[in-house]
Formats: structure tokens, C-alpha cells, sequence
């Protein structure tokens, strides 16, 4: 089964970072870090299954459960990139 491994920010549930694949969580950590230009204790990294996760949907992390969730645009989520890319259609 694939993973993908998404860092966020534990303060508001905002996902900084994603990975499809064999990533690890320090990977992840160190990549939303230098991307996102956050503190490091402010960065958590969840696994999910890659399949829960859908084109077109918007997603954030339920900080007090640490699990994605759907979520609305305009409230925080992000989409998630497919494809060789990253980028979806």
C-alpha cells in the first residue's frame, strides 16, 4: 500500500508539505521547514494511506486528532498534487 507522508502546522491544521511514496517523516519535517520558513516544534508529520486521499478535494489536518480532513478552500485546505508533476488537472 502507498503512503503519503504530510507535514503541517500544528497551530492551525495548515499542510506545508506533502510526499507521495517512500518518504520519511524526518524528509518531510526537513522539507516543509525550509519551505514554509516555520519554527521546526511548530511542524508535525502525519502517514495516511495514499488512496483516502482524492483529486480535487481540499484537505487540512485536524490538529487535536492529528487526521486529515476535508475541508473547504477558503478554510485552509490545500489540494493535493498526482502525477509525475505534482501537478493535478
Amino acid at each position: 500500500m502507498a503512503t503519503t507522508s504530510v507535514a503541517f502546522d500544528m497551530r492551525s491544521g495548515r499542510i506545508l508539505s506533502v510526499h507521495h511514496g517512500a518518504v520519511d517523516a524526518r524528509h518531510a519535517r526537513e522539507s516543509a521547514r525550509h519551505h514554509a520558513k516555520i519554527s521546526e516544534e511548530h511542524i508535525s508529520v502525519i502517514t495516511v494511506p495514499s488512496e483516502v486521499v482524492e483529486r480535487g478535494k481540499h484537505y487540512k489536518v485536524d490538529v487535536g486528532r492529528k487526521v486529515l480532513v476535508e475541508t473547504a478552500a477558503s478554510e485552509g485546505g490545500v489540494g493535493f498534487g498526482f502525477g509525475v508533476t505534482g501537478r493535478s488537472s
